[in-house]
């Protein structure tokens, strides 16, 4: 069901924005507040609906009944996915940080620390770098 909540890029945009406010305000971030960021026209109850498919997924809760939607884990964890998947370095900085770890390639570690620790980000490094 997660996956349905993300196929339309629609959905996928929101939910960032979400998180990204959430992250910002540190309050439940309401239909509202998205439409206002959005660079879309698209009414409120277009967004809340959007917002109730993503809570049905698991990306987002509601606190209360008249309060805005606040992000899950699942959120958080696609966020940094997307910001990694993003993300660039340049061959200077590569180059900087494959001579301070002593000429071992950055995959390799990254891969180590994922199958010791579990952590997503690293994960992500090991599909990207060298």
């Amino acid at each position: 069901m997660r996956n349905s909540a993300l196929q339309e890029r629609r959905n996928r945009q929101i939910l960032a924005d979400i998180v990204r406010t959430y992250i910002e305000t540190g309050e439940p971030v309401s239909s509202r507040a998205v439409s206002k960021g959005f660079e879309e026209t698209l009414s409120t109850a277009t967004i809340r609906n959007v917002m109730a498919d993503l809570e049905d997924g698991g990306f987002l809760y509601q606190p209360h009944t008249s309060a805005g939607r606040v992000p899950t884990a699942a959120a958080y964890r696609f966020f940094a996915q997307e910001i990694a998947s993003q993300a660039t370095i340049s061959a200077v900085d590569r180059e900087w940080i494959q001579r301070e770890m002593g000429g071992l390639c950055l995959r390799h570690w990254a891969k180590l620390f994922w199958n010791t620790r579990g952590c997503g980000c690293c994960r992500t490094a090991a599909w990207w770098w060298c």
